[in-house]
């Protein structure tokens, strides 16, 4: 809500990291995390200018929560994320809502994990090509390093520079 608003822009350093584990008071509140987050995404969407339905903020709140859920997506949910992914790229260039290349980034380390977690169900040469003829590649590893950086116990500032 504040960048709909205001500038906003990404630190070089991170100043805060958090830790996840399983006595957490939240893991017993997924369901209402669910609708929350849920909530949030649809103004974003309707900023961007995409027409949704309930399916996709469903679809959509999996993106991150794959490996938490143990979801592996299966054929139809690859071909919707790459299609969603794809589409909320275009409407980003159009409505210039979020920063780029930081919102590509993303976008890429999303699809790189739908493949990720696909290949258990599709196999690897399957979802590595399918990975790889997707215009979401140029971004998958940009992507994927800064998840790794943001998630590290410590600066890893080695990790992010580029070759």
């Amino acid at each position: 809500r504040v960048a709909a608003k205001h500038g906003i822009a990404n630190l070089p350093e991170v100043l805060v990291r958090r830790r996840a584990h399983n006595q957490q008071t939240n893991q017993d509140k997924d369901e209402p995390t669910r609708r929350y987050r849920e909530a949030i995404y649809a103004p974003q969407l309707r900023a961007l200018g995409i027409a949704f339905q309930e399916e996709d903020l469903g679809r959509h709140y999996l993106l991150r929560r794959m490996r938490k859920d143990r979801f592996t997506p299966d054929r139809e949910y690859v071909d919707w994320a790459e299609a969603w992914l794809l589409t909320l790229q275009a409407a980003n260039v159009r409505a210039s809502c979020y920063p780029e290349p930081s919102f590509s980034q993303l976008l890429g380390g999303f699809w790189l994990k739908v493949c990720w977690h696909a290949s258990a169900a599709l196999g690897w040469p399957t979802v590595w090509r399918r990975l790889r003829a997707s215009s979401l590649h140029r971004w998958a590893w940009p992507g994927l390093r800064m998840d790794i950086f943001l998630k590290s116990p410590r600066p890893v500032s080695w990790f992010l520079r580029q070759p």
